[in-house]
């Protein structure tokens, strides 16, 4: 029978265990909604640290975390696991077994990319529900003709710039509700999906003095309204190879951010002004737990003439201006 990693968490304030089933698996633990194994600790990361499985080697991976992962009482940026080893992150601790005999580790051997399995998520870690608005109104905008760009055109230029990167790669809006709330209507009476980020009872109460999350079909339409916004701060455009239900999940973490006494605010990102000043400050950790299962963020320039597309490098912000 094949290796099989078991990680117990043994002490904090959650209890329980979580398997690394097949080679090629990785998982994200952490406090985030959006991680594989969400924990309730307020002293993790929001994306603490990455355990991958390649089948050999079981490796950890810190992500840039604020206080952390420590192997056996030693701090690391990454480690080959043992059975036995502990995990120290935030106030939880976490035992590892089932991986077989020690191995060393081998020039070249590195884990997979990450897999996402919902079988190695607790009950509690599982995504919320996205709130989707106006669900009562009729779209009577589908399937309306729409010319093609005009060649070189700024239209042209982000169409082509919003093509899917990847089969599964999917473009979505986040419209500033407070500046542009009509354009999340319209994209309503395109047939496009919406939804709010805000949660609760009164989520589409007062979804319209907030961020709209919009799942783009055919886009062209929507991007001729959107370039008609240019200048007006009316948010950001995203791509991502990500399930809905991750993806809200992640936005909603960065939405809603807690500080060092516990008080919770609204981190306005989806402000073209915010996110361009935002992301050049970031480190390769803040960066690795802001943009999450983001590939590519789309914001208009400072001038209002062009679009920015921010990818996260290997170490290091990513540009390209259209």
């Amino acid at each position: 029978m094949p290796n099989r990693p078991r990680v117990k968490i043994i002490a904090g304030p959650s209890w329980g265990q979580f398997y690394l089933d097949a080679p090629g698996e990785s998982l994200i633990v952490g406090r985030a909604e959006s991680c594989q194994v969400a924990i309730a600790d307020q002293r993790l990361s929001r994306r603490h640290f990455r355990l991958a499985w390649d089948g050999t080697f079981c490796q950890v991976t810190d992500l840039g975390s604020a206080n952390g992962t420590w192997v056996n009482g030693q701090r690391i940026q990454e480690a080959i696991l043992r059975d036995g080893d502990e995990i120290t992150a935030g106030d939880s601790l976490f035992r590892i077994d089932g991986i077989g005999e020690s191995l060393e580790l081998v020039s070249g051997a590195t884990p997979q990319p990450v897999v996402s399995d919902e079988r190695t998520k607790p009950p509690s870690s599982l995504p919320p529900k996205p709130i989707a608005v106006f669900q009562a109104t009729e779209p009577t905008l589908v399937g309306q003709p729409v010319a093609s760009p005009p060649p070189g055109s700024l239209l042209e230029k982000l169409v082509t710039a919003a093509a899917p990167f990847a089969e599964d790669a999917k473009l979505l809006a986040i419209i500033d509700g407070a500046q542009t709330g009509e354009l999340a209507f319209l994209a309503r009476l395109m047939g496009h999906s919406v939804y709010t980020l805000f949660s609760g009872e009164m989520a589409e109460a007062v979804a319209h003095a907030g961020p709209y999350l919009v799942a783009l079909g055919q886009p062209l339409p929507f991007l001729e309204k959107w370039i008609e916004t240019m200048g007006r701060n009316a948010g950001i455009l995203l791509q991502t190879t990500a399930e809905l239900e991750v993806l809200y999940a992640h936005l909603r973490e960065i939405f809603v951010v807690t500080d060092e006494e516990g008080q919770e605010y609204f981190f306005r990102y989806y402000d073209p002004r915010v996110i361009r000043t935002f992301l050049p400050t970031c480190t390769a950790g803040e960066l690795e737990e802001f943009f999450g299962v983001v590939d590519r963020w789309i914001v208009e320039d400072k001038d209002g003439k062009n679009y920015q597309i921010w990818r996260r490098g290997t170490a290091d912000l990513l540009s390209q201006t259209v």
